[in-house]
């Protein structure tokens, strides 16, 4: 409510046009993010694309269209993304499908000049661990939580990969993937 009001103040449009863009894109995320309104979503990004055209606003596209079609019709907007938070998106999109081979192969193509941060990282552990590589996963989700200790993405991710490694690797084929559960140890 508070973000909406903004727009409605007297000095709305004495604020600098990339502010003003900036906020829009913002408003979008969270419309989608909360509400899952795309059509509003797609308003709120078409508006700040006409305040400031040059901005970066491949995150914003990759999410709408997540939210309108899934990941298979996100990826080809992100098929070169040109920012950290954009690549961070294109791997998530490979994780939704559980191609985890996938997300470590296009790990190995991140685009120069970005460089892997907590997230990043974070992603590419999940991938080892449901790829079976724990060892991997280990040494990958202790540099996220070295780049961000108090990330709660990162922190879950790390329990996650602790109980992966806990279990006998016969028992990891069949365990949940999405939440660590206790097991039937009997199979």
């Amino acid at each position: 409510a508070r973000v909406r009001t903004m727009r409605q103040r007297d000095d709305w449009r004495l604020i600098a046009a990339d502010v003003r863009a900036k906020f829009l894109r913002f408003e979008a995320s969270l419309v989608l993010a909360i509400e899952r309104a795309v059509p509003k979503a797609r308003e709120l990004a078409h508006e700040a694309a006409l305040l400031d055209p040059a901005a970066n606003a491949e995150v914003l596209n990759g999410l709408i269209a997540y939210h309108e079609g899934g990941a298979k019709k996100a990826l080809p907007l992100l098929a070169s993304p040109t920012t950290l938070d954009g690549w961070n998106l294109r791997l998530a999109l490979v994780a939704d499908s559980n191609d985890w081979p996938a997300l470590i192969d296009e790990y190995s193509r991140i685009p120069q000049p970005l460089t892997p941060n907590a997230e990043t990282r974070r992603l590419r552990a999940m991938a080892f661990v449901f790829s079976g590589r724990l060892a991997d996963a280990r040494a990958e989700i202790a540099a996220a939580i070295k780049d961000a200790p108090n990330w709660f993405s990162v922190r879950y991710a790390a329990a996650i990969v602790e109980y992966f490694t806990s279990l006998s690797p016969a028992v990891i084929p069949h365990a949940p993937k999405g939440w660590p559960a206790p097991i039937d140890t009997t199979m």
